[in-house]
């Protein structure tokens, strides 16, 4: 039987994905009004592990790039939809010779409510509900294994961050992830992908009707 969460999160996965399709594709006489953005960032992910868990944890390099729609609704006030890649793991140190990294792969449906100010600052919060792609351990000596099986198949998090929109239609962004759910099936440790990163985007131009 699945957790009440997991339940929820397969919930955002599909109205998300009516959104964001939504948003693209239906009423065309709005069409104005939605804005397709691409974008792409970098940073750092780690793992939020449940207090009395003595092993510590390491950052890694995470990618995360999407296609998002953006729609207003009132004069500052927007909401935003995407399809989104993401990395996700952490560096676990049982100790000085066993310290192997887990890097996951999730494709992420994001939903965001956005405040713009007239300086071109925006504000945004919202969940992300991600299904997981893939998931490898490497140990420090180089061997690879595949450990999907070891992990929820849902995610969900909380995101939020802030934008600057440039005036040639790119914009840059820091945005902050704190997992809200268990993604570990077995043992009594729960484990939460956290991440912090930096990104830019490209608002494509859409032709007026």
């Amino acid at each position: 039987m699945k957790s009440p969460f997991l339940l929820f999160a397969n919930a955002m996965i599909y109205k998300s994905l009516v959104v964001l399709f939504g948003l693209l594709f239906l009423q065309p006489a709005n069409a104005q009004k939605v804005t397709p953005i691409a974008r792409a960032g970098f940073g750092i992910s780690d793992w939020k592990l449940s207090e009395g868990s003595d092993v510590k944890t390491g950052v890694l390099p995470a990618l995360h790039l999407g296609i998002f729609a953006e729609v207003n609704l009132e004069k500052t006030f927007f909401v935003e939809a995407g399809l989104e890649y993401s990395n996700a793991g952490a560096e676990l140190k049982w100790d000085e010779y066993d310290s192997p990294n887990y890097s996951l792969g999730y494709l992420n449906l994001p939903v965001y409510g956005k405040v713009r100010l007239d300086n071109g600052l925006s504000f945004y919060a919202g969940p992300k509900a991600g299904f997981l792609l893939n998931a490898q351990e490497k140990e420090e000596y180089g061997s690879k294994r595949d450990v999907k099986a070891a992990f929820k198949s849902a995610d969900f998090s909380l995101v939020y961050g802030v934008t600057y929109q440039l005036y040639n239609g790119i914009e840059v962004g820091l945005q902050l992830t704190n997992g809200l759910v268990n993604i570990y099936k077995d043992g009594d440790t729960q484990v939460r992908n956290n991440g912090i990163s930096i990104h830019a985007g490209y608002i494509i131009p859409v032709p007026k009707a």
